[in-house]
């Protein structure tokens, strides 16, 4: 009887402790850590491109269908809110020889990502034709990636192999 009270005790002084713990964070307005995902390597074209490859969006349906692992930047052509990022992208391309695909907004919207994705421009990550990771258009976190090739390389180094 006194193990029965004892683990029911002990029970009950861990399910406090974790609401605490979850409390403190809920009040102070962190999340709990999630695990970072494990780092993989993309397509060798992405180490060896060295320019951002336009795509249609039936090419894109075919790296998908592929299960390619590749970076897109997805971007309306004449919209002045997407010129920090695809400057950004050049940027980055110039600096480190990266190969990334590009799908500007018509094409765009006749793909897939379309339903995923709300907002351009927008870059996002696929491993094995499954989308890991985009940029958020509309988030404010997501701002800084937009605006230096720095950052923006700091992002994709949280997913993949550099």
């Amino acid at each position: 009887m006194k193990n029965k009270a004892l683990i029911i005790a002990s029970a009950v002084f861990l399910l406090l402790a974790s609401s605490t713990v979850v409390g403190y964070q809920l009040i102070h307005n962190q999340t709990p850590e999630q695990p970072s995902p494990a780092k993989f390597r993309l397509d060798d074209d992405f180490y060896t491109g060295g320019q951002l490859n336009e795509l249609s969006s039936t090419e894109f349906e075919q790296l998908i269908a592929q299960q390619a692992s590749f970076v897109l930047i997805a971007h309306m052509e004449y919209c002045p809110a997407e010129t920090p990022l695809t400057t950004t992208a050049e940027e980055l391309i110039h600096q480190k020889n990266y190969g990334l695909y590009g799908l500007k907004g018509d094409e765009f919207k006749s793909s897939s990502l379309a339903s995923t994705i709300k907002y351009l421009p927008s870059a996002a990550i696929f491993r094995d034709g499954q989308l890991v990771a985009y940029l958020d258009a509309e988030s404010d976190a997501d701002i800084p990636y937009y605006q230096s090739a720095t950052q923006l390389e700091n992002w994709l180094s949280k997913y993949i192999e550099l």
